[in-house]
Parts: structure tokens; sequence; C-alpha cells
């Protein structure tokens, strides 16, 4: 464990960015700390601690639904009034001591490529709020790599509420991170759009004529040619839960 000499807890999102600015490389934003604690190197040495920024409600407005970047994703599976599948993909992210900790953003911010979440969040046309020292800046998730904001916060999460939603995965047990899993949901226009994990470097929207291209990673569970050919299996089994 490294010599963290430094611990802040910011009582605003501006003096959050202006310590991130002045303390460069050396700082690291912490959230739940489920993924930094474990992972933290030697060149860390000051922790900006996020819980005092109230980021942690949930706001119904219209077809959308915002979380603050802190919101629990416990609180996510709980709430009755977000969308069925994107509640069960917060459940699939962990035991629910993670859950109780790991926050929206950060799950979004890591992009784990098993991340079933994430992929509900692209399914449901998630849209990032950061927030830097100058601006402040709406992101489909699509679009989103933390590297290019290295001194900005993640305030906020949007995504819909509506469209028909369906859900498949395939996974060693019925609780075990997936070997590839796709969230589907039907949009306003009436397109299906998938959403997969497990086929590449973080979760990805794909069309079903886009998947006979992708080169999955492989791993001791699944090889790149085994993961093509379950995502393939998976989005015919969304396109037919919509017929």
């Amino acid at each position: 464990m490294p010599d963290v000499k430094t611990y802040h807890r910011p009582q605003s999102v501006e003096e959050a960015l202006k310590l991130l600015v002045q303390k460069g490389r050396s700082a690291a934003v912490l959230a739940g700390g489920t993924r930094l604690v474990p992972t933290i190197d030697d060149e860390i040495t000051d922790l900006i601690d996020m819980q005092s920024l109230g980021m942690d409600r949930v706001h119904f407005s219209g077809d959308r639904v915002t979380a603050g970047a802190m919101t629990r994703l416990s609180t996510i599976a709980e709430n009755e009034n977000i969308p069925e599948v994107v509640r069960q993909a917060a459940k699939l992210e962990g035991p629910n001591t993670l859950r109780n900790a790991a926050t929206v953003g950060g799950t979004l911010i890591c992009g784990d490529w098993e991340s079933e979440f994430y992929a509900a969040m692209l399914a449901f046309d998630a849209t990032v709020t950061v927030k830097t020292a100058g601006d402040l800046c709406d992101v489909p998730l699509g679009d989103f790599e933390a590297s290019e904001f290295p001194d900005g916060i993640m305030t906020k999460i949007s995504f819909a509420l509506g469209g028909p939603a369906a859900y498949e995965r395939v996974a060693r047990t019925p609780k075990d991170k997936p070997i590839v899993a796709v969230v589907g949901r039907r949009e306003v226009d009436g397109t299906i759009k998938m959403a997969f994990c497990g086929v590449a470097r973080k979760p990805v929207v794909l069309t079903e004529d886009e998947l006979q291209f992708i080169v999955p990673p492989g791993d001791f569970r699944g090889s790149p040619k085994y993961r093509k050919a379950v995502a393939a299996v998976l989005a015919q089994r969304i396109t037919s839960a919509f017929t």
C-alpha cells in the first residue's frame, strides 16, 4: 500500500476541481473505493473524497432519470421506478457488499468490459455530465473516455425510462460475471438498440451485422471465437423477444 500523505474531503465540486488541478497526477478521486483502493499506485499521494458533494440523489423528469455520480448501485437496484432490466444489471454487478459501496459514476468511469450495468446504460441512451474548471459537458456514454477529462469530475448520469427491454447473458453460474451479455431496448423509431459486454475492451453498442467483424478478447472462460458465436446467438434471442 502506497504512502498516501493527504486525505481531502472537499465540500463543493469547485473545491474538488481546484484540488485536482493543483495536485495533478499525484491525486486520485475517491468515490466508492471498490476499484481505486485495491489498485492505487505509488504515484498517488493525495486522495480526494467525493462523499460530501451531495451527488447521491436520483431524480425523475419526464421520460428520463438522472442519478448523481455518487449514487450507489444498491440505490439503483432497489428503486422500483427504474426499469427492471437496469435494476437487474445493477444487482449482477457484484454482491450486496460491493453494491452498497460502488457508485454509478465509478462503475462507468472504470468501463469494465464485463459490466452489465454499463451495457444497460448504453442501451438506455445514457449521457454523462462532466464538470471541469472551465466547462460543463454532456457526453453520450458511448463516446465517453475518462482519459479525455483528466482534471474533470463526473457529476451525474441521465438515462431513459421508457422502451421495452430484454436481457440475455451467458455465465458459468447465474451470479457469476458474464462471459457475454446483451441488453436490448426498442427505441421510439422502432429500432432495437443492443449493447454487449464481454466482446470488446469495454461494453459497446453493436448491430447484428456488425457482430461479424468483432474480435473479442479471450480468457479461460471463452476464446474470441466462442465469445463471437455466443454474442450472435444472444443477439438473435434479443431480436426474437421483440417480435
